[in-house]
């Protein structure tokens, strides 16, 4: 499993040489980018979308250290969406995130750090999020295509493209209670489908 999870990240790599080598910085990863015509809930290949709390996380350099990537286990709240056809969202279940980036301690003691962006939208430890997210089969871990924080009760962006959706009157989510995201969620789902 770390071997196919490391063969994903390195895949989505730009560098030529490893971070760990003297000129090993590189551009990072490719980053999704949006436009005002996507929709809401992202359509992605596996698709999961639900609730769940970050719980714990470890940053992992991968064994050709190409790449530098954090895995985050979630405990899933409750599965709005699953056409993973896996079978592994279930609620009150944990499952792995993975997210580019991060921060791990090489043998020499140095501490290397990569694609770590400054940010008020990142995902934090013991909050809940609203996640839509794809799943990889080869290596069974998700991966991330766009969030909302749902902490304290409501829906609130987490992301650079969810405000902007908000902002321009195309979010049917960003202020709702999440005792309103199953109705909410029920129209862009079946649209989909």
């Amino acid at each position: 499993m770390r071997a196919q999870r490391d063969s994903y990240w390195d895949s989505l790599s730009f560098r030529r040489v490893p971070l760990t080598a003297p000129s090993g910085v590189g551009r990072g990863v490719a980053r999704a980018t949006f436009s005002a015509n996507d929709p809401e809930i992202p359509d992605r290949p596996n698709r999961a979308v639900l609730t769940a709390t970050f719980t714990k996380h470890r940053s992992v350099l991968s064994a050709s250290e190409y790449s530098l990537y954090t895995e985050v286990t979630l405990h899933i709240e409750e599965v709005f969406e699953d056409r993973t056809g896996s079978g592994r969202p279930v609620a009150q279940k944990d499952i792995t995130l993975l997210l580019p980036g991060g921060t791990v301690a090489l043998r020499s003691g140095e501490i290397l750090s990569d694609d770590i962006v400054a940010s008020d939208m990142f995902f934090e430890p013991e909050h809940k999020y609203l996640l839509v997210m794809s799943y990889h089969q080869e290596g069974d871990f998700y991966t991330f295509a766009d969030d909302w924080d749902t902490s304290d009760g409501t829906v609130r962006p987490n992301t650079e493209r969810a405000p902007y959706l908000a902002t321009s009157g195309r979010s049917s989510l960003s202020g709702i209670t999440v005792q309103q995201l199953g109705p909410a969620l029920e129209k862009p789902l079946h649209r989909q489908k």
